[in-house]
């Protein structure tokens, strides 16, 4: 047991403010990466990169390392994740023109960018808790009781698709914390859904607007008709479902012959999915006949549902150590979902770690230094068994 290991809370901080002037949004983590390797590398850390990049068309892949005991160890394996991309805002990220980072305010106890920029707390937050706690044993000399693998992730706000990528047989843990939840500290994330993406691509016949309209047959209409009878919003306490864009047409003196609608469904229950499915189908087909366009529904699948027993160690150890700190774990399940879905798709049992974000992908997401100390302290309880 290491009684004396505690995490260094101005360097945490620095950290966190400088992973957050880092812009960058999915597909675009490199930046980011680098800062992680320059800092482990300053402290004799190896970091690992897989393929993921290549493969997803992204800058870069997946980083992973490996710490061992610095002892004997005498607990069980662990593994903590955090993902390196954010959000962009709508419509697009603010760097500061001049020298290309996100604007931060630090106001006290407060970071946020004053609506300029999403401030990329999710996940930020959970890499530099992820690199105190490395850094606490490479630098420091904190003794480590267990393995501990640390997986930095690619492309998590595209549907999880770094984590699905990632080799799970490279890691000797089975159980670990995903350190990107929304929730207060304290909080867990131990219930998730299925999701899929769709989009349904509709073809018309093009015509002149003018001269022949009745020869056309309007796909952004027929899109439109789509849409406004597509499930939305909460089908069920146990889904939701929507929307996210119809793109398609052009000039406005022709009748347009393509649109396409991407959409998404979630659900905790299987059944559910496959009803709300047959659904989407049946109102794409629907309208095409009556339209007389065609419409194709694509299917793809981001990840699927998961739930975590009380008595599995990930959890058991997360509710041990808050009761330890005098507060009682808040679990709680969450129609979001995300890299925990993958990892735990692969057999590696994890849940999603509160660290107190606020207002996440919008420019009102603002994070507090103490939160951010109170969730890495708690992480160091954890790990380190204290």
């Amino acid at each position: 047991m290491n009684v004396n290991a505690s995490p260094n809370n101005e360097r945490l901080r620095i950290m966190f403010v400088e992973l957050c002037r880092i812009p960058s949004p999915s597909g675009n983590e490199q930046p980011v990466a680098e800062y992680i390797r320059t800092r482990l590398s300053a402290a004799g850390v190896p970091v690992s990169e897989d393929e993921a990049g290549g493969a997803l068309g992204g800058s870069c892949g997946n980083l992973h390392l490996r710490l061992e005991p610095t002892g004997e160890a005498a607990a069980e394996p662990l593994f903590l994740a955090a993902h390196m991309d954010t959000v962009p805002p709508d419509p697009d990220p603010d760097p500061d023109s001049e020298t290309g980072v996100v604007p931060l305010l630090l106001d006290g106890d407060r970071v946020h960018t004053a609506g300029r920029s999403v401030l990329g707390g999710d996940d930020k937050l959970g890499i530099a808790a992820a690199l105190e706690l490395i850094l606490s044993i490479s630098e420091d000399g904190q003794s480590l009781p267990r393995s501990l693998d640390v997986v930095f992730t690619v492309q998590e706000e595209r549907g999880a698709k770094g984590a699905s990528y990632f080799d799970a047989s490279q890691l000797r843990a089975v159980q670990g914390y995903v350190l990107d939840g929304e929730g207060p500290v304290g909080s867990a994330i131990t219930k998730a859904p299925t999701k899929y993406r769709y989009s349904i691509d509709v073809r018309g016949r093009r015509s002149h607007a003018a001269v022949d309209p009745d020869a056309g047959r309007n796909a952004v209409a027929a899109a439109g008709d789509i849409a406004a009878r597509m499930p939305l919003g909460r089908p069920s306490q146990n889904s939701t479902a929507n929307v996210g864009s119809i793109s398609g047409g052009g000039p406005s003196n022709i009748v347009p012959d393509t649109a396409q609608l991407v959409g998404e469904i979630r659900s905790f229950d299987p059944a559910e999915i496959g009803c709300l499915q047959d659904q989407i189908q049946s109102v794409a087909e629907e309208v095409a006949v009556a339209r007389e366009v065609s419409a194709k529904v694509t299917w793809e699948h981001l990840y699927d549902a998961y739930q975590i027993a009380a008595d599995e160690a990930c959890l058991r150890l997360f509710s041990e150590h808050c009761r330890n700190s005098g507060n009682e774990p808040r679990l709680m399940s969450s129609l979001g979902g995300g890299d925990a879905n993958a990892f735990n798709n692969k057999g590696l049992r994890s849940i999603v770690y509160g660290l107190g974000m606020h207002n996440i992908h919008s420019r009102d997401e603002y994070a507090l230094f103490s939160e951010l100390e109170a969730a890495t302290e708690l992480l160091f309880h954890i790990v380190f068994g204290m």
